[in-house]
């Protein structure tokens, strides 16, 4: 099974199928609570299974690595020193900057090495006790270009 995020989503499988199509032909109750007969959280189904297969003591799904990044530093880093190497500060998919993700997680971006070479020692002389998280992105389908404004050209 070839996984790729330019090509689509991974399948899904028969059972998860019919499931979808199980619930699709009738009323769904996603974010009803019928115990409580009151509006409940479209989170709690995948939060309590994710809890029952990994033992967490909470859980939470979003739609993105954006959104999952942004989430995991919050948690860990706001306020805090985050260390990247400058390589890595680059555009994903729909527009997201990894500088503003980080930004916007209330990390402190610190930025080490240079744009095609980051050492181990570039992280060791950079962590320090504000650290919080040394981040690494992946860049599968990056590749740098020069925009003509970067430069200055006129046309």
């Amino acid at each position: 099974m070839i996984i790729h995020t330019n090509l689509g989503r991974a399948p899904l499988s028969r059972a998860a199928r019919q499931a979808i199509e199980a619930v699709a032909q009738d009323y769904s109750t996603l974010e009803y609570d019928l115990e409580a007969g009151e509006r409940g959280s479209r989170h709690v189904h995948a939060e309590s299974l994710l809890r029952r297969l990994t033992g967490a003591d909470a859980a939470l799904v979003v739609n993105n690595n954006a959104g999952a990044v942004l989430l995991a530093m919050a948690a860990l880093a706001a306020g805090r020193e985050v260390v990247i190497s400058r390589g890595q500060l680059i555009e994903i998919g729909g527009g997201f900057r990894i500088p503003d993700v980080m930004r916007q997680s209330g990390a402190r971006l610190v930025e080490v090495g240079a744009t095609n070479r980051t050492h181990a020692a570039d992280y060791r002389e950079a962590a320090g006790p504000d650290t919080a998280l040394l981040l690494r992105v992946h860049y599968s389908n990056f590749r740098q270009m020069a925009s003509p404004l970067t430069w200055g050209w006129r046309s």
